[in-house]
């Protein structure tokens, strides 16, 4: 009987709960009924000492057989089902939420990488030009960007990216809207 000991707790909790979920027991023996009331307890005290992302689909499904097994028996553990089943969804959600945060963090990774190679190709355009000897200031530069429409045009784009980009950085930074590999959940 000192094999027992340790599930106490965990076994006054449950029947606290949820009643004598062994009273529609099929099982004959006293011993076996006792067995299944500790892998109720052994079940219900992993789950509780282990962190969400710990646990494995494979260990959750296994667990459910095992589930399965006590319904056949027609121990009531209808709530553990319900909790177990509740894990997977979360589990599903958790690594579909990482795949999206994944893509997406990749996705703006690319389109600021475009954009800053769009602003590095114009700014060595400009700098030919400059050094073809076309503008012998920057004065004289700045003037004739703001002459020709096609390149105030260029320029208002410059401008606009340089600004926007930093302030586009800040702001992810400060929301981190694509860091959702850190959600916690709790068992």
């Amino acid at each position: 009987m000192d094999i027992f000991l340790p599930v106490v707790p965990f076994l006054r909790a449950i029947l606290f709960r949820h009643g004598n979920i062994a009273a529609h027991c099929t099982a004959r023996s006293m011993q076996f009924r006792s067995n299944c009331l500790v892998v109720i307890c052994d079940v219900t005290k992993q789950l509780q000492a282990t962190q969400f992302h710990y646990l494995t689909s494979v260990e959750v499904s296994a667990t459910l057989s095992i589930v399965d097994d006590l319904e056949n028996l027609d121990v009531e553990v209808g709530w553990l089902r319900k909790r177990l089943d509740e894990i997977l969804v979360a589990m599903r959600v958790y690594k579909y939420a990482n795949r999206s945060a994944r893509n997406l963090t990749s996705d703006v990774n690319m389109m600021i990488t475009r954009t800053v190679e769009s602003l590095a190709a114009r700014a060595n355009i400009s700098a030919h030009e400059t050094v073809a000897g076309q503008h012998s200031s920057s004065a004289d530069f700045i003037s004739s960007m703001t002459s020709n429409p096609r390149a105030e045009f260029l320029l208002g784009i410059d401008i606009f990216s340089l600004i926007m980009l930093p302030v586009l950085s800040r702001s992810s930074e400060a929301s981190q809207p694509y860091k959702t590999n850190k959600i916690l959940f709790t068992t």
